[in-house]
């Protein structure tokens, strides 16, 4: 027997025949950079990563998407200050290495999530730099060692819990018999 009583949370495979609870890509990155110009940063980077749905398949990266138009409108892009890899913890060191050997680097780096985060956390501390004296890192996802790091992790809180809800209140009323 086939269902179409499916919810997907984070992923949007068939808006057409499906319901979805998805993070709103757009206003969180937004509203990250706004603040970030707020405090007075202006050249802010971005370590992200790229996933594959299969080996020739990319899936676009929102979050990077989102930054690179924000501060293309605001003529504040600079891409040598975007680094891309994977979304893991050796990537995020291995990324903020590559960009702090550089002569110049980005005042803050928004990183694609907080595994990201944590290891550009590491780099910035090996070469003794303090964060965010010296450089801010902002993480995504709100994962929970985000607040055992020494400066506790800045993060974009998303509620997974909630979504969580959502989805099951979208999945009783379909099972009830909205369409």
């Amino acid at each position: 027997r086939v269902t179409t009583s499916l919810v997907f949370v984070d992923s949007s495979p068939d808006v057409d025949n499906y319901d979805s609870i998805v993070i709103d890509f757009n206003k969180a990155v937004k509203e990250l950079l706004t603040e970030l110009f707020r405090e007075g940063y202006s050249k802010i980077g971005y370590i992200g990563g790229t996933e594959y749905v299969s080996k020739q398949v990319k899936l676009g990266e929102r979050r990077e998407l989102v930054f690179r138009e924000f501060l293309f409108e605001r003529n504040k892009l600079d891409t040598k200050y975007i680094h891309i890899g994977s979304f893991t913890v050796e990537s995020g060191y291995l990324l903020m290495q590559e960009a702090l050997s550089k002569n110049e680097y980005a005042e803050a780096y928004f990183c694609a999530n907080d595994s990201i985060a944590l290891g550009a956390m590491r780099a910035i501390h090996e070469k003794n730099l303090k964060i965010p004296e010296d450089i801010a890192i902002i993480g995504f996802n709100d994962s929970p060692n985000s607040e055992f790091t020494y400066p506790a992790l800045s993060t974009v809180k998303v509620e997974t819990e909630f979504m969580g809800e959502q989805s099951l209140l979208s999945l009783i009323e379909r099972i009830d018999g909205r369409v």
